[in-house]
C-alpha cells in the first residue's frame, strides 16, 4: 500500500518508520498517533508495560515514546527492558511530572532524550527524525 503525507513524498508501509507509543491516557494516546500518523510515522500503541514489551517483539518499532507514569511499572521499566532487549532502539521518555535534571534515573534509563508534556507537535517529530536520521 502507497501512502502519500506531501506532494512527492510516498511511502509503503514497509519503508515508513515505526513509532511505538506507550502512553495509558486514552486522550493523550489518540493525540500523539493522529499527529505522528500525519507526520508520515506508522504507529502502534501499548497503555502499560507488559502491553508494551508484548508489542515491541511482534512489531518491532525503530523509535520508543514512553510516558514515564504507567499504570503497572514505570515508563522507565519500559524503556531499560526494550533497550536491552533492542540496544540500537531509541527511546524518548516523556512525562507531565518530572524534569532530567531533578531525576537523573530518567537520563541513566538508556533514553535518547526527554519531552516535557504538555508535548510539541512538530518538536517531537523533528526530534523522532533527528534520533533515526542515521539508522536507515
Amino acid at each position: 500500500m502507497m501512502l502519500c503525507f506531501r506532494e512527492n513524498h510516498c511511502q509503503t508501509e514497509e519503508t515508513r518508520l515505526r513509532v511505538l507509543v506507550v502512553e495509558d491516557d486514552g486522550t493523550a494516546t489518540d493525540w500523539l498517533r493522529k499527529l505522528l500518523e500525519a507526520q508520515g510515522f506508522a504507529v502502534q500503541t501499548a497503555d502499560c508495560y507488559k502491553a508494551a514489551l508484548q508489542a515491541a517483539t511482534e512489531w518491532m518499532p525503530d523509535m520508543l515514546v514512553s510516558d514515564i507514569r504507567l499504570p503497572d511499572k514505570s515508563g522507565l521499566d519500559v524503556i531499560h527492558s526494550l533497550r536491552s532487549a533492542y540496544p540500537n532502539l531509541k527511546a524518548i521518555a516523556v512525562s507531565g511530572c518530572s524534569k532530567p535534571d531533578d531525576d537523573p534515573t530518567i537520563l541513566a534509563a538508556g533514553v535518547s532524550a526527554y519531552l516535557p508534556k504538555p508535548l510539541d507537535a512538530e518538536r517531537l517529530g523533528n526530534l523522532i527524525r533527528h534520533l533515526l536520521a542515521n539508522e536507515r
